[in-house]
């Protein structure tokens, strides 16, 4: 089995810790987007930018979440002839991770867009743009 590390072991916690900090960072600035464009109501450009910091904001709140990892415990008894073989296993359940990290990546990547796209006008290229990153996400999400 191979297992991917992203972290060294002391470092386990902390970043955790730094993930959470840049949550509330993240949420404030969108936040406080939120009421510049709710003085502003004619400029969209707020709105835009706090709906891609607050997808940024839940993107590492999938992050945080794909760091817990579920363990169960599993029994086995087999019988060969009249040998009675019991085995105890620890088995890792890695579907949190992998679907924390296909939605962070996607949440990410979308945020990014959004950001992105307070600069640049709208068009096809745009578009074009994100469905390739979002295939490239996707692509390197499985590995």
């Amino acid at each position: 089995m191979i297992e991917v590390i992203y972290s060294p072991d002391w470092f386990y916690g902390k970043d955790i810790i730094i993930d959470a900090i840049s949550v509330v960072v993240l949420v404030l600035i969108g936040f406080f987007s939120w009421r510049f464009h709710r003085i502003d109501k004619r400029n969209q450009k707020y709105r835009l930018l706090a709906a891609g910091f607050w997808m940024i904001a839940a993107s590492y709140l999938f992050k945080i979440l794909m760091n817990f990892t579920i363990y169960y415990h599993i029994v086995r008894t087999t019988n060969i002839g009249f040998v009675e073989f019991t085995t105890h296993q620890i088995v890792q359940v890695d579907n949190l991770f992998f679907i924390g990290f296909l939605i962070f990546r996607l949440l990410m990547v979308f945020g990014l867009y959004m950001l992105y796209s307070l600069y640049q006008p709208h068009s096809k290229s745009n578009a074009l743009l994100f469905i390739a990153l979002l295939a490239i996400t996707v692509l390197f999400t499985t590995s």
